[in-house]
């Protein structure tokens, strides 16, 4: 059993060896593989330590990550994006699963609501009793666990004949919709007293995604969701917004057939996943949980209503 276990840690080294030479940084001159793989751990580690609480920093150096990537290497399959991608999503998940487990945040946006009939974001959290914070991060982190829960349990696969993934449509504009709301009532100061640092870290706390969900992407040959969402963060973490044209400006820069996505195309796109993630949800849990982030267009309540 013992040599067993040597063997595979030997291979999964020599994997990760592989994979950084193909798509990690350029190699220095007269740099050696193991070096090559520590400044690879060391860029991963800078990328996200800005998105991470600061009680967990310690646990994202080098040897750490290190020890998570050739446990979790066996899993990463051609195709599933770039490598440092999905190596940030691994890494991500670790520092989320650590943050919850301490109660360090899922993750202190306690001033957020889901619920309908009030507001999203509350007043600031300096302004905010003790006991009333705690009590709104019980119940957020409640929601937020009940908005992942429902969306394992509803997630489907593209159709053949369509070839558009409309769950990760929903994935994207969840996310999207989470943004808009937190940053059109949330001070950039309070960004701190949630322990976070950069919006994108704050949405990626509260939204998360699996490593399933990292590798879809809208429709077959498109960048999967990790490479997408890693140039909308960088977009929202810049400018501190979101509009579609920096949206589309992201997939072309990952994939120029994407140029085809409209403005129009994309609300379809939104409207067919709402459908579809409704009827496979209770509608109680809808209007809960996901109403206010994706309301429907005054044009479509009318048509129903009729």
């Amino acid at each position: 059993m013992v040599q067993s276990a040597v063997v595979d840690w030997s291979a999964n080294l020599s994997r990760l060896h592989e994979l950084i030479a193909s798509g990690g940084p350029d190699r220095i001159p007269g740099e050696s593989d193991e070096a090559r793989v520590h400044r690879f751990l060391e860029r991963l580690c800078r990328s996200l330590e800005r998105q991470a609480p600061p009680r967990i920093r310690d646990r994202l150096q080098p040897d750490a990550i290190l020890s998570l990537l050739l446990e979790k290497i066996p899993g990463f399959r051609e195709g599933q994006g770039r490598f440092e991608a999905w190596c940030r999503v691994v890494v991500s998940h670790y520092a989320f699963d650590v943050c919850h487990r301490s109660r360090d945040a899922l993750d202190r946006p306690g001033t957020v609501s889901l619920l309908p009939g009030e507001e999203l974001v509350a007043s600031a959290v300096d302004d905010r009793n003790p006991s009333a914070i705690d009590s709104a991060v019980r119940d957020l982190g409640r929601e937020l666990r009940m908005v992942r829960q429902t969306l394992d349990e509803i997630s489907w696969d593209p159709s053949p004949a369509r070839q558009i993934d409309y769950y990760a449509v929903l994935l994207v504009q969840l996310r999207w919709a989470f943004f808009e709301r937190l940053h059109g009532g949330l001070p950039s100061r309070d960004l701190v007293g949630l322990e976070a640092e950069t919006w994108s870290g704050l949405i990626e706390s509260c939204m998360p995604w699996d490593a399933n969900q990292h590798a879809r992407c809208f429709k077959p040959g498109w960048p999967s969701l990790a490479d997408l969402w890693w140039v909308i963060a960088e977009a929202i973490d810049q400018t501190g917004s979101l509009s579609f044209e920096q949206f589309s400006c992201g997939l072309r820069t990952l994939c120029p057939e994407t140029a085809s996505l409209t403005p129009d195309l994309w609300r379809h796109w939104v409207k067919r996943a709402k459908d579809a993630a409704r009827e496979r949800m209770d509608p109680s849990d809808w209007d809960r949980l996901f109403r206010r982030l994706l309301p429907d267009r005054p044009q479509q309540r009318d048509h129903e209503a009729r």
